[in-house]
């Protein structure tokens, strides 16, 4: 762990995908939204989810489908995406190293 490079692309693209996420929150909100538009939007991240986790648990195995439960149970228990992705990376993470 001497190279500090992929821990500062790592946290550079975390950041860059918040502020995506915040501006396209905040131009939305400015623009407004169609009834229509809302409900595809509320719709597409659960759909985009099972897609790419479906093609991940298959070829990822025990670490990808802990991750994934884990994240699936924190989502639904606290309704919160902060709390549920660092727990699924954790899972993930505890099962690679286990396994």
């Amino acid at each position: 762990m001497s190279d500090p490079w992929p821990w500062l692309v790592v946290l550079a693209l975390a950041a860059l995908t918040f502020s995506m996420r915040v501006g396209g929150w905040l131009a939305a909100r400015a623009m407004g939204v169609s009834p229509l538009m809302d409900r595809v939007l509320r719709a597409a991240p659960g759909n985009l989810f099972v897609a790419v986790a479906a093609v991940a648990v298959v070829k990822g195995g025990l670490p990808v489908a802990a991750g994934c439960v884990a994240t699936m149970a924190a989502m639904h228990l606290t309704g919160r995406e902060w709390v549920a992705l660092p727990v699924g990376a954790a899972a993930a993470a505890a099962a690679s190293w286990l396994g």
